[in-house]
């Protein structure tokens, strides 16, 4: 979960932005109990005061095997 969001962080600066400007975040993940042990993680990510809207989908596999987790981002 860290290297996604350190990699999303990446994107968002190189297209002027950051995690305050996202509104729609989806996740899917191939392991949800171990999703939701760490999704606290992302209230350290957004320091805004709202998480923004999306979604949870827990996936039997990712287009790569060996990934747990993929995370989609929308920008206002």
């Amino acid at each position: 979960m860290k290297n996604c969001y350190s990699d999303l962080e990446k994107v968002l600066s190189h297209c002027g932005c950051t995690f305050n400007d996202v509104i729609v975040e989806k996740v899917s993940t191939t392991d949800m109990p171990k999703f939701l042990e760490l999704v606290g993680y992302r209230a350290e990510i957004y320091k805004k005061k709202t998480i923004p809207t999306g979604s949870w989908i827990g996936v039997k596999e990712l287009d790569i095997p060996e990934f747990l987790i993929e995370i989609e981002c929308r920008r206002a």
